[in-house]
């Protein structure tokens, strides 16, 4: 089974970010700032992670990327 976390809506301070989580994958489409807490504060996991996906290559998508987890994959 699949969910969908919402963990922020398009708004004035964030884009939009969403998170897909199935039992083998659990995948985080844009990180804007702040998304971290906003991840504290819907009590989301980030620790198990297993993407980072984009819409498009900017601050505004990748601005709240933690620490040394970003690479590129061809």
């Amino acid at each position: 089974m699949a969910s969908v976390c919402v963990l922020a809506s398009s708004a004035i301070d964030t884009s939009p970010s969403v998170a897909l989580v199935t039992p083998s994958v659990r995948a985080l489409f844009n990180v804007p700032d702040g998304t971290q807490r906003l991840c504290t504060e819907r009590r989301f996991r980030t620790g198990k992670l297993s993407y980072f996906l984009f819409t498009r290559i900017s601050s505004e998508t990748m601005g709240g990327i933690p620490g040394d987890s970003f690479y590129f994959v061809d």
